[in-house]
């Protein structure tokens, strides 16, 4: 059984905020490190260092399809009530 330290009947601990920084700087706020807080933190960092993250782009001549859309869309639109568009809705 997995216990979260938190019983039922009580209330989540509210973190507290702290404003750091005088006049003319810029303010720094600090929050308490919940377990929330500190798992969502721990998952964002995770996620940074362990996910591969990569792109790819690939160029496509579309000039028949802007052809056929402008021939089409009148009577689509007619039909079915809505603009036939290059992308899903």
């Amino acid at each position: 059984m997995r216990n979260s330290g938190l019983h039922l009947s009580e209330s989540p601990r509210i973190p507290t905020i702290e404003v750091e920084g005088g006049l003319g700087s810029s303010s720094e706020y600090l929050i308490d490190v919940t377990p929330i807080r500190n798992t969502i933190a721990t998952r964002m960092r995770q996620s940074v260092s362990e996910i591969p993250h990569a792109w790819t782009m690939i160029e496509v001549d579309v000039t028949n399809l802007v052809i056929l859309r402008n021939k089409v869309k009148d009577e689509f639109k007619r039909k079915e009530g809505i603009n036939l568009t290059y992308l899903p809705s």
